[in-house]
């Protein structure tokens, strides 16, 4: 059983933001230490949210473990193991996050790992064309004056909201494009504006796995 809480169409452009992440895998972790009926609480980034269903529903359902997640901003989370959450996973968006933990004892020696690399890419709806005119197809078509909301994550907070941040004044596009921005909690939530044609466009992760 899994037990999660949450607190298209790609463009590509030329800016690639790439995020080491540094976590004990869920997978190895599950097939090492869950027995039938253990439960595990797994914290994770909110970009990892369908990453975290298809373990829900694979190897966590196959070994009988019930799985509970919390999914949120890394920093948030982080910020709650922290404080003594009870994390037996933490997968987080960023190095940082693990790398300051680790500093106070909070992570298990040898455990940490690189399990995947994220980049940045520019996210509208299929029908956006039909609103906006032309594809956007680089991070500078932003700046366009029909393009009137922009969702990126919290750049306070979300690493991949900072990402997005670097990404449009590389491009000198920050000051034109920052009152167009709606900002989500996470990136995940970024990607729910667009879906849902609040904004015109979204700046969200995509993920390889290593």
């Amino acid at each position: 059983m899994s037990r999660c809480s949450s607190q298209a169409r790609r463009a590509g452009h030329p800016w690639h933001g790439s995020l080491a992440f540094m976590v004990l895998p869920a997978l190895l972790f599950l097939h090492a230490a869950a027995s039938s009926g253990q439960e595990v609480m797994l914290y994770a980034a909110a970009s990892l949210a369908g990453a975290v269903e298809d373990v829900a529903r694979g190897p966590a359902a196959a070994q009988g473990v019930d799985l509970r997640c919390s999914l949120a901003a890394s920093s948030t989370l982080a910020g709650q193991i922290e404080q003594g959450a009870p994390a037996d996973v933490f997968a987080a968006a960023n190095v940082s996050f693990i790398e300051d933990l680790e500093r106070q004892g909070r992570i298990a020696p040898g455990t940490k790992r690189v399990y995947a690399r994220g980049r940045i890419v520019l996210w509208t709806r299929a029908d956006a064309g039909d609103r906006q005119g032309s594809p956007l197809l680089r991070v500078e078509d932003l700046a366009r004056p029909e393009i009137t909301r922009v969702a990126i994550a919290n750049p306070d907070h979300a690493p991949y909201g900072v990402a997005a941040r670097e990404a449009l004044q590389a491009a000198g596009v920050w000051e034109a494009v920052q009152p167009k921005l709606v900002l989500g909690e996470n990136v995940r939530q970024a990607l729910q504006y667009a879906e849902t044609g609040n904004v015109d466009a979204a700046i969200v992760a995509r993920l390889r796995v290593l």
